[in-house]
């Protein structure tokens, strides 16, 4: 009898194969059709802003083929009080800052643009956050998240779980993964460390993962 796959090998398997499929699909849309699909992503996350009585919330720019365009920040931004984006750091850490305009941003990692200054422990201190919008590849409607495989959330979100069983913070933020209509699937290979999503946004679902037959 063969031994079970690790599961690192099949978070693997399943990265590549979720990345070609995203690829395949965005290269076949035109970009009227990409527009279309970035504008109904945004009325679903304007949605879940409502129903969370998200004020500060925590976003990412997208680059590539990944959902969400310029359009979607501006709207997400005038939709709650404060709008935070990634700083990508050293050893594979997120700092956060302030969106105010784009012409406010730098250039950081890997080309992204990002907030010049950062705003010390936002998401571990209090008032925290209300809602975080995370980028993924594929995500289950149980919760579980495939990301791009760096890390960088992951440490986020452990260091939110630390400070949560501290004391330090009230609560934990919403989690809601943002993928496209093909990549909200059953499930998702996870490890122990991965941290389920509360909400999935696609451009024509917005998803509840504590009702993952609805």
């Amino acid at each position: 009898m063969s031994k079970p796959m690790p599961k690192a090998v099949l978070k693997t398997e399943f990265r590549d194969t979720a990345r070609a499929s995203r690829a395949a699909q965005y290269g076949q849309w035109s970009p009227d059709e990409r527009v279309f699909i970035n504008a109904s992503l945004t009325q679903h996350c304007c949605s879940l802003v409502q129903q969370t009585h998200a004020q500060r919330i925590c976003a990412y720019i997208p680059v590539g083929n990944e959902p969400g365009n310029r359009a979607w920040l501006d709207t997400l931004a005038a939709h709650c009080t404060a709008l935070f984006l990634p700083r990508s750091e050293d050893h594979g850490r997120l700092t956060w800052g302030l969106f105010t305009e784009w012409g406010e941003l730098e250039e950081g990692r890997f080309h992204i643009p990002q907030p010049r200054t950062c705003i010390p422990h936002l998401l571990t201190t209090p008032p925290g956050v209300d809602l975080i919008l995370l980028p993924a590849i594929s995500v289950g409607r149980d919760g579980s998240r495939m990301g791009k495989g760096a890390g960088y959330y992951d440490h986020a979100l452990a260091d939110i779980h630390t400070a949560v069983a501290a004391g330090n913070l009230a609560a934990a933020p919403v989690l809601a993964a943002i993928v496209y209509s093909s990549e909200l699937v059953d499930i998702v290979p996870t490890e122990s460390h991965d941290v389920r999503m509360d909400w999935v946004v696609t451009p024509t679902e917005l998803h509840n993962c504590a009702q993952p037959s609805a």
